[in-house]
């Protein structure tokens, strides 16, 4: 995870599995604002953005059968106009570009709320939970059958049209957003006033089964 600033990283996680060992194998490459050899940081006002792609076959994380797991409905940190908001923003601009709408899945609304609530909780922004689970793990959890995945995530933006805009402006989180394999959607926003940098982590979760 990173501790404050604006991330102009990518991170492109490949997931596959080696008929011969039957291991997950991963290959990590990282792409920075300056250089696409070696991961950079960099900072610019009180935003932070990242984005993170996942393809292939997901690990298998066994469902999480706590109270609070998946049942069929929501909490996301936005008000229903909000949440139609953000979904009205990613679809506009998917649809200008010639792909499909997507549709929210409860599930990924869980896991972005789930992600969102756990970076707020450590005032800490990234793709990787304070538990070690990856992006896809989250998605497993809910028993979302992914095979292909993308997640973007930002910090300190006051409202859905900035958090909106911190993506859209980076290409690599346009990306993300324009992502022409994926079908579903899931989005949240979680605030801590405790913390030092940044006070609202959001999260946006793309899918398709």
């Amino acid at each position: 995870m990173h501790e404050g600033g604006c991330g102009g990283n990518v991170v492109n996680d490949v997931s596959s599995v080696n008929p011969s060992s039957n291991q997950n194998l991963r290959t990590t490459n990282h792409y920075g604002d300056q250089t696409n050899t070696e991961q950079t940081e960099g900072y610019t006002y009180a935003e932070q953005t990242d984005n993170y792609n996942a393809y292939g076959t997901p690990a298998v994380v066994p469902p999480d059968t706590s109270p609070d797991s998946y049942g069929g409905s929501y909490t996301n940190g936005l008000t229903a106009a909000e949440t139609t908001q953000m979904l009205t923003s990613i679809n506009e601009h998917r649809t200008t570009n010639g792909l499909v709408a997507l549709t929210i899945d409860d599930r990924l609304m869980a896991a972005a709320m789930a992600h969102s609530e756990d970076q707020a909780q450590h005032c800490l922004m990234g793709h990787d939970g304070t538990d070690g689970t990856k992006p896809w793990d989250r998605m497993d959890r809910l028993n979302y059958k992914w095979v292909s995945s993308a997640e973007n995530v930002c910090s300190g933006q006051k409202s859905v049209a900035e958090a909106m805009e911190s993506w859209w402006n980076s290409p690599k989180h346009r990306a993300n957003i324009l992502k022409n394999d994926v079908k579903n959607v899931g989005f949240a926003v979680a605030h801590n006033e405790a913390c030092a940098l940044f006070t609202t982590y959001w999260t946006q979760v793309f899918g398709e089964e």
